[in-house]
């Protein structure tokens, strides 16, 4: 069985496809700040996905509300 030159074949090829992914990533995510941007990479197939940040965890769902509607008008609680 012939060795391929490192650097040659498949792998090479993933690793290239997943850099270009990678700093269209970085690109997104300079481009959109707040933004958690991620990508799920298959051969043939790439899905891109987003979620806006803070992600909110609530102990009921009335605060829950109460959080979205603090961060909605720019006042998250969290004094810094």
């Amino acid at each position: 069985m012939p060795i391929k030159p490192e650097g040659s074949g498949t792998s090479s090829t993933i690793m290239s496809v997943l850099a270009e992914l990678d700093q269209t990533q970085a690109e997104l995510r300079n481009e959109f700040p707040g933004w958690r941007i991620w990508y799920v990479y298959r051969p043939g197939r790439i899905t891109w996905a987003a979620q806006r940040e803070p992600v909110l965890n609530t102990r009921s769902a009335e605060d829950l509300r109460s959080a979205i509607q603090r961060t909605l008008a720019g006042n998250d609680g969290n004094e810094r």
